[in-house]
């Protein structure tokens, strides 16, 4: 079984059709070739800024205790495993990855079995709390999925958030069975016969965007539909699985801020959506998921398979790390910029 996204385990509750053109339509432009000279002058000030903000893998090491990490992304469009990360998984002796797919698979019939984790019952109208143009977008994002605006209406403004921000061949793919960057992982390890262990439950990331305010998840919608329509998203989309290719993680990050800040909602009803999403997304799980890190790595190598958002930056896993005592290796992988 393999470990899935939280839109994913909400595909196996709705039911969607997407149109055969959806794949056609997901080429898209790498936007930084579309980047003004201020833009760019951003996106370096953040990755000249942000530790570990380049590159792909790592390796920790303190005193007996070793740990490879590698950075993935949720796409089915990503690169093959590299053989220096097959390597790494060698060196290992047991893996842990995010959530475990037999955790998920509990999960599933949880959310079956309670719709409050992802059905919104404020009676509040998503519709209502968007401009015109925002609603537009939107509807334009989710009408090759079949979704009506009852369905919409439905959910929590947050996984409404998620969906859109999938692009058409994204979830085509994904939903068709294509095999993402975290599914390769851990069909290697399978092979390998190789013990793993899950950093959080599946209803963990749930639980963290439902304590987010309803003014907060809209919030963090207005600013996912600033990036644009279809095109925009598959824009977006091309330019970070490019990005992530070349191992330019911080860049990854700084171009979303980049494209989000060309059209800004002007109609935001809090200040602090994104910090407050940054502390319970990133802040809160890493210091939940040091513990089974420490622990396991104290018995024997270990490999870490995440996200490469939890890697980079003075709250990422390496610099916690670092601070704990540990010393920090970047691992060169093929087609990455040093």
């Amino acid at each position: 079984m393999i470990a899935k996204s939280a839109t994913l385990l909400l595909s196996l509750i709705f039911t969607t059709a997407i149109v055969g053109q959806a794949s056609a339509r997901c080429g898209g432009q790498n936007l930084m070739d579309t980047l003004t000279e201020q833009e760019r002058g951003y996106i370096d000030a953040f990755v000249a800024e942000t530790a570990y903000s380049t590159g792909r893998a790592f390796v920790a090491r303190r005193s007996t205790q070793h740990i490879f990490f590698y950075g993935i992304i949720d796409s089915g469009f990503g690169p093959d495993l590299p053989e220096a990360v097959r390597d790494g998984m060698k060196g290992a002796e047991s893996m842990m990855f995010r959530t475990s797919s037999i955790d998920e698979a509990i999960f599933e019939n949880q959310l079956a079995g309670d719709p409050s984790l992802y059905a919104d019952t404020s009676g509040e109208s998503l519709e209502k709390d968007l401009s015109e143009e925002q609603w537009a977008i939107l509807t334009e994002r989710l009408d090759p999925l079949g979704w009506s605006t009852a369905d919409i209406e439905s959910l929590h403004p947050w996984v409404v958030a998620d969906w859109a921000a999938f692009p058409l061949c994204e979830l085509e793919g994904q939903m068709n069975g294509a095999q993402t960057m975290e599914m390769m992982v851990e069909d290697t390890s399978s092979t390998m016969r190789m013990p793993r262990s899950a950093l959080e439950a599946p209803v963990d990331y749930f639980n963290a965007m439902n304590a987010l305010s309803r003014d907060q998840q809209v919030d963090l919608l207005r600013w996912s539909l600033s990036v644009g329509g279809i095109d925009g998203v598959a824009d977006l989309h091309r330019t970070v699985i490019a990005l992530y290719g070349e191992g330019r993680t911080g860049a990854m990050w700084a171009i979303r801020d980049v494209i989000a800040g060309r059209n800004p909602p002007d109609n935001l009803a809090t200040e602090d959506a994104r910090h407050v999403s940054y502390q319970a997304l990133i802040i809160d799980r890493h210091q939940e998921w040091l513990g089974p890190i420490l622990f396991f790595s104290g018995m024997h190598p270990i490999f870490v398979a995440v996200g490469t958002d939890h890697l980079i930056g003075e709250d990422g896993l390496l610099r916690l790390l670092e601070k704990d005592g540990f010393s920090i290796e970047r691992v060169m992988l093929d087609g990455e910029v040093e």
